[in-house]
Order: C-alpha cells, then structure tokens, then sequence
C-alpha cells in the first residue's frame, strides 16, 4: 500500500532543507540570519543552535570562528565566520 503524505506539508519541509543546503562553511553569521535565528539556551561566541525562521522544530547546531569585535548577544559579531555545521534536525522549541 502506497503511503499518502501531507503534500502541502512535504513541500514546505523540502523548502527548509533548500534553505539548509544554501549554508556553507565560511559564510557569516549575518548570512545565517538571514533563514535561521537564534534559539534560547546555553552558547557561545563558537557555538550556538539557530532554528528556522519558518518553523522552530527544525534546528542546526552552528560552530564559528570569532571574526572582528564582539557585538551583541553573548559578545557575538555578524563578522563571525561558519566553521562547522550540522545537519537539520527536529526537537520540541526551547522556552526563553
């Protein structure tokens, strides 16, 4: 028996992971922001997790290399380069 997926919803998950595919290592955090934002909980100035902008069960764990002065939340700078990413993946949102 063929499975019937949610059309409408498999569409915009593969949209997300365009969004993923787009990212690369050396791209700033400025970029990043661009489809992903930050999520609450522990981080860094190198590491921080990013949740998309269109759903906050779909994640990425983000490592940077610290590029230019320290600006904005946890000394972070838009200069900061990405030197590792993760793969999507999903979990519950994390309360503020």
């Amino acid at each position: 028996m063929k499975p019937s997926y949610d059309t409408e919803l498999t569409k915009k998950v593969a949209q997300v992971l365009q969004e993923v595919q787009k990212l690369k290592v050396g791209m700033t955090r400025a970029e990043l922001l661009n489809t992903f934002t930050t999520e609450g909980g522990l981080s860094s100035r190198t590491w921080r997790r990013y949740v998309s902008q269109r759903c906050p069960y779909i994640k990425i764990d983000v490592e940077f290399a610290p590029v230019g002065p320290r600006v904005g939340v946890g000394d972070e700078s838009p200069c900061d380069k990405i030197t590792k990413l993760s793969p999507p993946f999903l979990e519950w949102s994390i309360k503020n």
